[in-house]
This record gives C-alpha cells, structure tokens and sequence, in this order.
C-alpha cells in the first residue's frame, strides 16, 4: 500500500510541475513571445481619395495595450528609419539615429503637430482609435480605416504606405513596435 501512496505522490508532483510549466509557457507566449499581427490595404475610394484599412489581430490570450498607431507615407524605396526621420524639423539635433529610440521619442511628442507634412513626399498621420478609443487589443480583431486626399501626392509617383504600432512590454522598460506596409500610387491625370 504504502508503495501505491508514493507512486501517487510521485505521479502528482510531476503532473504538478507539468501544469506549472506550462502555465509558465502561456503567460510567456502571451505576453513576451506573442504580437500583435497588423492588415493594411490600400485601395481607391473615389478618383481624389484613398481608403487605407487597417487591422489589429491578437491570437495572444492576454490584452496588449497599443501606445501609439500611426501611418507614416514615404516614396517608394525609403527605409523606415530615414522616414521616420522625416517627421521631425531638419534642425532637431536630439533625434536619435536608431528606429526604436525614435519611437520612443514619437510616444513622448504624441499626435501634436510634429512637422507640416502636407505637402512634399512625406505624410504623417496618426491613429488615435488604436490607442485613444481602443487601448487595448484582447483576444480579437479590430479595424479601422482612413481616407487620404490623392492631392497630397505627386502624379505618376510610387509611395511605400507604412502601419506602425507601438506598444511597451515589461513596465515600460521594452519597446515593442510591429510594421507592415503596401503601395500607393497616383496615375497622371489626363
């Protein structure tokens, strides 16, 4: 009998630590492995508009909070960084030269005005529905879609369209930002 006792004791500590590692494992994945997974389509709404849908997907089983959305739009060909870098005045002599320590510095700035980028090869705008109106993403999908006036850009020009997130994991101690991107292009009018 006592043999049968142990064997249960024994078989219990390790369905124990089974179940502890792998409740180690799920909140790892869930919240240090696990992103975000970002949809972004370009498509012509009218012959002066753009319709730029966007998309968040959580497949983690714990919510992620969204610090910052934003589409930034740069010629076709211009790495993240240097667009990046393009939000900022020209004579800003504390923009950092890596891509994460300018997201950091675009979290402290906001959505304020960083730059007139209305015209010229660079477009900035901000999604406030990511991080204003729905902070966090749980176990779901969630959309969201922006009109951009064809006006802004030049004829018979090919743009690199960008989504970017920004999220802090670990206190606020790790950045995390997740990027997809498609293509815009404005024909020539005849």
């Amino acid at each position: 009998m006592d043999l049968y006792v142990e064997g249960l004791k024994i078989t219990g500590a390790i369905l124990g630590l089974v179940a502890f590692f792998w409740k180690l494992w799920d909140f790892l994945w869930a919240h240090v492995f696990s992103h975000l997974q970002l949809h972004l389509e370009v498509s012509p709404l009218s012959p002066t508009l753009m319709k730029i849908s966007t998309e968040i997907e959580n497949k983690g089983s714990a919510a992620r909070n969204v610090r910052f959305a934003f589409l930034i739009i740069s010629p076709e060909g211009v790495g993240l960084s240097q667009a990046l870098k393009a939000i900022f005045p020209d004579n800003d002599e504390k923009l950092p030269e890596s891509t994460p320590h300018i997201l950091r510095r675009l979290i402290q700035e906001g959505d304020k005005p960083i730059r007139n980028l209305d015209e010229g090869d660079y477009h900035f705008h901000p999604l406030p529905y990511f991080y204003r109106e729905q902070m966090q993403v749980g176990n779901e999908k969630i959309k969201y879609a922006a009109s951009i006036p064809l006006e802004q850009f030049a004829a018979d020009k090919t743009y690199t369209v960008r989504f970017l997130i920004i999220s802090l994991h670990m206190m606020g101690t790790y950045l995390r930002y997740r990027t997809t991107s498609d293509i815009l292009f404005k024909p020539k009018e005849n």
